[in-house]
């Protein structure tokens, strides 16, 4: 079957008065909309929608012309808070960390607390849940969702390579072993609703962290970090 196109928001033509109070209005409900269908899921009707945000239904069809454009718009105003978040992680470069030991568990840490926030899980599951009604809202959350992160994570990986500090030869199992052996036992658990104790999530990194770089590392974990020169 083939997939079906995506829903198009509307968005009206602005006029010279009006442009900047509609793309205002657009912007509030597009992101108090997202908050109503993290809290209460896809099936919310559009009636609680409307007296949640405080404006008719008329006016949320007007700038997105159905619900599922809506809910299709807010999980993609998610996602770019999400990509926005993953973007940053690292970004201060090898130079902040003194080992390469270091480097790796201070960003797991980092990725860790990013996918444990609650509008994160929340997304996830409302995605997961309206994923079989709507085959175009799995397809948004596999290109826009892991699959971002993944290449987030083959990016840092490649530069790693090219400095000489890694050595991989299957880049696809690298990124892979990143999101289940480093980062999947946190995200399961904190899905689940009982996130591990800091000890236990200390204990995880570490441990984690350890095999994989035992696995690519070229260097000592646990030797001076000397950033090479671009």
């Amino acid at each position: 079957m083939a997939m079906e196109s995506r829903p198009e928001a509307q968005r009206p033509s602005p006029s010279p008065e009006g442009g900047d109070r509609s793309e205002a209005t657009r912007a509030r409900i597009l992101t108090m909309a997202t908050e109503v269908f993290l809290e209460h899921g896809g099936s919310v009707s559009m009636d609680r929608m409307a007296a949640e945000i405080d404006v008719s239904k008329v006016t949320i069809y007007k700038h997105f012309g159905s619900k599922l454009a809506l809910l299709f718009a807010c999980i993609e105003h998610r996602l770019d808070i999400s990509v926005e978040f993953f973007n940053s992680l690292g970004g201060s470069g090898l130079a902040a960390y003194p080992t390469l030991r270091v480097a790796f568990e201070s960003m797991t840490y980092q990725w860790i607390e990013a996918l444990a926030q609650p509008g994160y899980l929340s997304l996830r599951t409302m995605v997961y849940s309206e994923a079989l009604r709507s085959p175009e809202i799995a397809q948004l959350w596999a290109e826009r969702g892991p699959s971002t992160a993944n290449r987030l994570a083959e990016r840092l990986l490649k530069g790693l390579v090219k400095a000489g500090l890694l050595k991989i030869d299957d880049m696809e199992l690298a990124v892979i072993e990143i999101s289940t052996v480093m980062l999947g036992p946190d995200l399961l658990r904190a899905q689940l609703g009982r996130p591990p104790t800091p000890e236990l999530t200390q204990r995880l990194v570490k441990h984690a962290v350890e095999m994989y770089l035992t696995a690519y590392a070229t260097v000592p974990m646990d030797a001076p970090l000397h950033t090479p020169h671009d």
